[in-house]
């Protein structure tokens, strides 16, 4: 019977089900230990290029190599969270006034609405309280004060992985292979592209006159890393203090959404896509469903490393037969297109060559 002949097959899909759901909850489950360690996995990909080129380059043993690369990534931190403690000290200094500007403008789209019939605006003086954003803004620093009290664990990590990586470059397996290559040029090619986009972004506010614009160049930076909706949301943010500035005309506040939109466009639409290529293969819609699911396992280093995650899940599901469909999808690919062939295809095929 067709029904016999699919029991394994049935069995197998069931199978990977159950396991998928267990992984997530160990996932969320064991958070405190794996974020950290991932984080380090991450980091060690992107920090082994530095090192290797302080070996041969500088002639330094190994050893020293780590701790010169870990002191600059520590100093790389510090500058961050300088900018992050200004940002937040600028904002509250400026907050009360920014409110008072935003609740005028409220005032009036409320007397705008009340010529054509609409009274109900209590949402408008809700959200011009200011307490959505006090408490998002806790929130936000929660996360970052919960990933800094995590560094020292992350750094043991980085180090052990990056004292062992000669070692392991033996054995690895043509899987992992794929994997750390994919997340290298990523990575690297994202981290320039952002920070090019933050430097751009934030020259042009700067310019302008915009208050906080070193702020919302650093908010931008980071927000790069959210594909699709993340520029938009960079780029939109700036518009409540641009609102709330009572030296900022019209003029100036319309340049300062227009001009950054123009550089986020020909950065996001037209270089990125010419120097990442199709290294990522991922649809879309794969790419916001794991930052819904990255963020909510593991909030905001979840969001940040989505995309590479979800990208190393799709090359372990090609590996395995019985879920290449899933990887297929994962990558956008209907019936009818194939999809790149396996890093332990192409390990095989570079054997049997003579």
């Amino acid at each position: 019977m067709d029904l016999d002949r699919q029991a394994p097959r049935i069995t197998a899909i069931c199978a990977t089900i159950l396991a998928a759901i267990a992984t997530g909850a160990a996932l969320y489950w064991l958070r405190p230990v794996l974020v950290p360690f991932v984080l380090a996995v991450f980091l060690s990909i992107v920090a082994e290029p530095v090192v290797d080129a302080q070996i041969k380059g500088l002639r330094l043993p190994r050893a020293v190599a780590i701790v010169t690369t870990l002191l600059l990534g520590i100093a790389l931190v510090l500058v961050f969270a300088t900018v992050v403690a200004a940002a937040v000290v600028q904002l509250r200094d400026g907050l009360d006034s920014y409110l008072g500007q935003l609740r005028g403008v409220g005032d009036r789209f409320e007397g705008f609405l009340a010529r054509f019939g609409v009274d109900n605006t209590r949402w408008i003086d809700e959200l011009l309280t200011g307490e959505w954003l006090g408490t998002a803004l806790q929130s936000l620093l929660g996360e970052v004060v919960s990933l800094l009290s995590q560094l020292a664990i992350v750094l043991i990590f980085l180090y052990f992985l990056l004292s062992s990586h000669a070692v392991l470059l033996g054995p690895v397996s043509a899987t992992w292979t794929a994997i750390r290559r994919g997340i290298a040029q990523y990575l690297s090619l994202h981290v320039a592209i952002s920070l090019l986009t933050a430097v751009v972004v934030g020259t042009i506010l700067a310019l302008l006159g915009v208050p906080l614009a070193l702020a919302f160049a650093f908010l931008v930076f980071v927000l790069n890393f959210v594909p699709n909706v993340g520029s938009i949301i960079a780029t939109l943010l700036p518009l409540p203090v641009l609102l709330g500035t009572e030296t900022i005309t019209s003029t100036t506040a319309i340049l300062a959404i227009a001009l950054p939109s123009v550089a986020q466009f020909i950065i996001g639409q037209l270089l990125e896509p010419k120097l990442l290529g199709k290294r990522l293969d991922l649809h879309p819609v794969a790419v916001l469903l794991g930052l819904m699911f990255w963020g909510m396992l593991w909030g905001l280093v979840g969001v940040l490393l989505a995309v590479p995650m979800t990208q190393a899940i799709k090359i372990v599901l090609m590996e395995l037969g019985y879920t290449k469909p899933v990887a297929d999808l994962l990558a956008g690919n209907g019936a009818g297109q194939t999809t790149a062939p396996r890093a332990s295809d192409k390990s095989n095929e570079s054997d049997a060559a003579p």
